[in-house]
């Protein structure tokens, strides 16, 4: 598999709230996160999948307290805590 880093730059040690975050994921809830996301979906062919799976992330988020805007197809979505209060600006 070829995989390609999105961002130039350089890694480096989290923030210490990234740490504390991420040592509260149980290895039980990862994993059933890794096996729901990880089915090979075809984008144009199995439509209604896809759009299952993006309703099943945003409810995750919405579980976390984050506010989630649709309509859930590709670059339209925009997830933020709910305590902030700015947009997100539009990916392109």
């Amino acid at each position: 598999m070829l995989t390609k880093q999105a961002s130039r730059a350089l890694a480096r040690k989290p923030l210490p709230q990234i740490s504390k975050g991420m040592a509260s994921v149980a290895e039980q809830d990862l994993r059933g996160w890794v096996e729901r996301l990880a089915v090979p979906r075809h984008f144009e062919l199995e439509q209604e999948e896809n759009k299952n799976t993006a309703l099943w992330i945003a409810a995750q988020l919405q579980g976390w307290r984050c506010q989630v805007e649709g309509p859930f197809r590709t670059r339209d979505s925009r997830v933020r805590p709910l305590r902030q209060r700015r947009r997100l600006p539009r990916s392109r």
